[in-house]
Protein backbone atom coordinates (compact mmCIF):
# COMPACT_ATOMS: atom_id res chain seq x y z
CA UNK A 1 0.00 0.00 0.00
CA UNK A 2 3.29 2.09 0.72
CA UNK A 3 4.48 1.93 -2.24
CA UNK A 4 1.27 2.28 -4.11
CA UNK A 5 1.04 5.63 -2.90
CA UNK A 6 5.05 6.59 -3.00
CA UNK A 7 4.68 5.57 -7.24
CA UNK A 8 1.65 7.55 -7.35
CA UNK A 9 3.68 11.00 -5.48
CA UNK A 10 6.71 9.76 -7.70
CA UNK A 11 4.82 10.01 -11.10
CA UNK A 12 2.67 13.27 -10.33
CA UNK A 13 6.16 14.94 -9.38
CA UNK A 14 7.84 13.29 -12.49
CA UNK A 15 5.05 14.97 -14.85
CA UNK A 16 4.84 17.92 -12.91
CA UNK A 17 8.98 18.56 -13.56
CA UNK A 18 8.19 17.58 -17.75
CA UNK A 19 5.66 20.07 -17.96
CA UNK A 20 7.66 22.79 -16.50
CA UNK A 21 10.58 21.77 -18.87
CA UNK A 22 8.36 21.81 -21.66
CA UNK A 23 7.08 24.75 -20.96
CA UNK A 24 10.68 26.42 -20.28
CA UNK A 25 11.84 25.14 -23.51
CA UNK A 26 8.60 26.37 -25.79
CA UNK A 27 9.19 29.82 -24.28
CA UNK A 28 13.13 29.62 -25.02
CA UNK A 29 12.15 29.38 -28.59
CA UNK A 30 9.33 32.71 -28.47
CA UNK A 31 10.79 34.98 -31.13
CA UNK A 32 12.51 38.19 -29.05
CA UNK A 33 10.03 41.10 -30.66
CA UNK A 34 10.40 44.41 -28.75
CA UNK A 35 8.52 47.54 -29.14
CA UNK A 36 10.18 50.65 -29.13
CA UNK A 37 9.14 53.76 -27.83
CA UNK A 38 10.51 57.47 -28.59
CA UNK A 39 12.12 57.78 -25.09
CA UNK A 40 13.65 54.66 -26.31
CA UNK A 41 16.05 56.11 -29.20
CA UNK A 42 17.93 58.06 -26.76
CA UNK A 43 20.98 57.04 -25.76
CA UNK A 44 21.53 58.13 -22.93
CA UNK A 45 18.57 56.90 -20.75
CA UNK A 46 19.66 53.68 -22.21
CA UNK A 47 23.42 53.81 -20.83
CA UNK A 48 22.16 54.68 -17.35
CA UNK A 49 19.89 51.78 -17.31
CA UNK A 50 22.20 49.30 -18.03
CA UNK A 51 24.69 51.26 -15.67
CA UNK A 52 21.80 51.22 -12.87
CA UNK A 53 21.22 47.27 -12.50
CA UNK A 54 21.33 46.54 -8.68
CA UNK A 55 22.91 43.17 -6.92
CA UNK A 56 19.07 42.53 -5.18
CA UNK A 57 17.74 41.55 -8.69
CA UNK A 58 20.89 39.45 -9.65
CA UNK A 59 18.56 36.60 -11.04
CA UNK A 60 16.65 38.52 -13.70
CA UNK A 61 19.28 41.30 -14.12
CA UNK A 62 21.81 39.21 -16.63
CA UNK A 63 18.95 38.99 -18.60
CA UNK A 64 17.64 42.48 -18.57
CA UNK A 65 21.57 43.93 -18.57
CA UNK A 66 21.73 41.80 -21.81
CA UNK A 67 18.80 42.79 -23.59
CA UNK A 68 19.66 46.84 -22.58
CA UNK A 69 22.69 45.63 -24.05
CA UNK A 70 21.44 44.83 -27.15
CA UNK A 71 19.45 47.81 -27.09
CA UNK A 72 22.47 50.26 -27.24
CA UNK A 73 23.99 48.15 -29.64
CA UNK A 74 21.18 48.51 -31.67
CA UNK A 75 20.69 52.31 -31.32
CA UNK A 76 24.11 52.93 -31.94
CA UNK A 77 23.75 51.08 -35.47
CA UNK A 78 21.10 52.65 -36.92
CA UNK A 79 21.39 55.80 -34.84
CA UNK A 80 24.77 56.36 -36.80
CA UNK A 81 26.20 56.91 -39.89
CA UNK A 82 27.45 53.06 -41.57
CA UNK A 83 27.48 51.69 -44.87
CA UNK A 84 23.94 51.01 -45.99
CA UNK A 85 22.22 49.44 -48.90
CA UNK A 86 18.69 51.25 -50.36
CA UNK A 87 16.12 48.98 -51.74
CA UNK A 88 13.41 49.98 -53.32
CA UNK A 89 10.91 48.62 -55.77
CA UNK A 90 12.77 45.64 -56.41
CA UNK A 91 16.14 46.96 -57.16
CA UNK A 92 18.99 48.56 -54.98
CA UNK A 93 18.42 52.46 -55.47
CA UNK A 94 22.12 53.40 -53.57
CA UNK A 95 24.53 52.79 -51.57
CA UNK A 96 26.49 54.41 -48.73
CA UNK A 97 29.48 54.33 -47.09
CA UNK A 98 32.73 52.88 -47.50
CA UNK A 99 33.29 49.43 -46.78
CA UNK A 100 30.87 46.18 -46.87
CA UNK A 101 27.00 47.22 -45.69
CA UNK A 102 26.00 46.76 -42.40
CA UNK A 103 22.45 48.05 -42.76
CA UNK A 104 19.86 46.93 -45.47
CA UNK A 105 16.90 49.39 -46.11
CA UNK A 106 13.61 48.32 -47.55
CA UNK A 107 11.11 51.23 -48.59
CA UNK A 108 8.52 48.52 -49.18
CA UNK A 109 7.84 44.85 -48.88
CA UNK A 110 7.82 44.10 -52.26
CA UNK A 111 11.63 42.99 -52.74
CA UNK A 112 12.05 40.53 -50.24
CA UNK A 113 13.34 38.42 -53.21
CA UNK A 114 16.34 40.95 -54.27
CA UNK A 115 17.80 39.65 -50.85
CA UNK A 116 18.51 36.15 -52.75
CA UNK A 117 20.37 37.34 -55.36
CA UNK A 118 23.16 39.73 -54.07
CA UNK A 119 24.22 37.42 -51.82
CA UNK A 120 27.72 39.08 -51.09
CA UNK A 121 26.16 42.22 -50.82
CA UNK A 122 24.39 41.60 -47.79
CA UNK A 123 27.26 39.05 -45.95
CA UNK A 124 28.25 41.63 -43.62
CA UNK A 125 24.61 43.21 -43.06
CA UNK A 126 23.26 43.58 -38.91
CA UNK A 127 20.73 44.99 -39.08
CA UNK A 128 17.58 45.31 -41.70
CA UNK A 129 15.30 47.68 -41.67
CA UNK A 130 11.68 47.91 -43.04
CA UNK A 131 9.00 50.35 -43.78
CA UNK A 132 5.78 49.10 -43.59
CA UNK A 133 3.29 51.50 -44.43
CA UNK A 134 -0.18 50.12 -44.53
CA UNK A 135 -1.47 47.04 -42.57
CA UNK A 136 -2.01 44.96 -45.87
CA UNK A 137 1.87 45.33 -46.23
CA UNK A 138 1.88 42.72 -42.80
CA UNK A 139 0.75 40.28 -45.98
CA UNK A 140 4.13 40.12 -47.56
CA UNK A 141 5.79 37.75 -44.95
CA UNK A 142 9.70 38.62 -44.72
CA UNK A 143 10.58 35.14 -44.09
CA UNK A 144 14.26 34.59 -42.83
CA UNK A 145 14.86 31.02 -43.44
CA UNK A 146 14.55 31.93 -47.38
CA UNK A 147 17.42 34.75 -47.40
CA UNK A 148 20.79 32.34 -45.71
CA UNK A 149 23.87 35.08 -46.85
CA UNK A 150 23.50 37.20 -43.69
CA UNK A 151 25.48 35.54 -41.49
CA UNK A 152 26.03 38.55 -39.35
CA UNK A 153 22.73 39.51 -38.52
CA UNK A 154 21.82 41.00 -34.96
CA UNK A 155 18.49 42.92 -35.45
CA UNK A 156 15.57 43.36 -37.72
CA UNK A 157 13.76 46.79 -37.22
CA UNK A 158 10.66 47.24 -38.76
CA UNK A 159 8.97 51.13 -38.46
CA UNK A 160 5.02 50.82 -38.77
CA UNK A 161 3.38 53.79 -39.87
CA UNK A 162 0.08 52.58 -38.73
CA UNK A 163 -0.65 50.71 -35.59
CA UNK A 164 0.62 47.32 -35.16
CA UNK A 165 1.05 45.00 -32.02
CA UNK A 166 3.72 42.52 -31.12
CA UNK A 167 1.48 39.63 -32.19
CA UNK A 168 1.27 41.22 -35.96
CA UNK A 169 5.01 41.54 -36.08
CA UNK A 170 6.02 38.25 -35.16
CA UNK A 171 3.45 36.61 -37.80
CA UNK A 172 4.95 39.10 -40.13
CA UNK A 173 8.29 37.77 -39.66
CA UNK A 174 8.91 34.23 -39.61
CA UNK A 175 11.64 31.95 -38.90
CA UNK A 176 13.46 33.93 -36.58
CA UNK A 177 17.06 32.98 -35.20
CA UNK A 178 16.81 32.74 -31.71
CA UNK A 179 19.96 35.26 -31.59
CA UNK A 180 18.29 37.71 -33.96
CA UNK A 181 16.05 40.36 -32.09
CA UNK A 182 12.77 42.52 -33.98
CA UNK A 183 12.24 45.89 -32.66
CA UNK A 184 9.37 47.96 -34.04
CA UNK A 185 7.57 51.18 -33.69
CA UNK A 186 4.86 53.47 -34.30
CA UNK A 187 5.26 55.71 -36.53
CA UNK A 188 3.18 58.95 -36.82
CA UNK A 189 3.48 60.20 -40.20
CA UNK A 190 3.37 64.04 -40.37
Amino acid sequence: MKNKITLRYFNLINVSLFAFMWLNVVNAQEAKVFELFENDFQMNEVQSKVQSKSAALKSNANSKEATNISLQDFLELNNNLKPTVYIDNNSVKNITGVGNPLKVKFNNTQPFHKLNEESSLFSSVELITINLKTSSDLKNEFDLSKVNQFQKLKYVFIKCYFDCSVDQIKQFVLNLEPEVIVYFTKVNPS
